[in-house]
């Protein structure tokens, strides 16, 4: 099979363009979601952190973010022809695991080491997000519901992706682990993983992405 040609303009312009639509859609349910459950809140009673409205507001504040951020893309691309991979740098680690705690113990350690982080809970919020383009980095689970993690690092290598990706998992076995690494993946750890652990994959899967 020979290389894949470059899109062009033309052809970014419509994936960018439905990219933006899908954002949009995405931006006004999470509205009207949180709208439906501020209407039915009691009154000067501030929601817990864990309540279904909190999770509504936070919700639509991502969804607006990642509205923001096609939009930004689709403009600079219509406009000015500036391609994406001109506009953005790719400095995000992107966590994507089906387990929230999981996701905020990762978030967490990341911030803390000074790293802009965002996480997810499926492949596909992920890619739907609008975002792979500016992560630098991605770690993430082998077992999800519906695209599972393996399915993902074939998509975004069939979009000529070369994203360093750091696999997790709490299933792994050295074929599993032989199989990933020589798809092109940086590291992959068994969970409960010592912190130092992904720090230091994280620091050579960025390294190698600068160079």
């Amino acid at each position: 099979m020979g290389p894949k040609s470059t899109p062009s303009r033309q052809e970014l312009e419509d994936i960018w363009r439905s990219n933006l639509e899908q954002a949009q859609i995405r931006y006004r349910a999470a509205t009207a979601r949180y709208s439906d459950l501020l209407k039915e809140a009691s009154e000067g009673v501030p929601p817990s952190p864990d309540s279904p409205l909190a999770c509504a507001r936070h919700a639509q504040s991502e969804a607006l973010a990642a509205y923001t951020r096609v939009l930004q893309v689709f403009s600079e691309l219509a406009v000015h022809g500036k391609r994406p991979e001109e506009q953005l740098k790719p400095d995000l680690v992107a966590v994507i695991d089906d387990d929230k705690s999981v996701r905020n113990s990762i978030k967490t350690l990341l911030r803390s080491a000074g790293y802009r982080v965002e996480t997810f809970e499926s492949a596909e919020t992920f890619l739907e997000s609008g975002m792979a383009i500016q992560t630098g980095c991605l770690i993430l689970d082998i077992r999800l519901p519906g695209m599972d993690g393996l399915e993902l690092q074939v998509r975004l290598q069939d979009r000529d992706s070369h994203l360093p990706i750091i696999f997790i998992t709490g299933h792994a076995d050295g074929s599993l682990r032989q199989r990933v690494l020589q798809a092109g993946a940086v590291e992959m750890l068994q969970k409960p993983f010592a912190p130092n652990s992904l720090l230091s994959a994280l620091e050579t899967a960025l390294d190698g992405e600068a160079q």
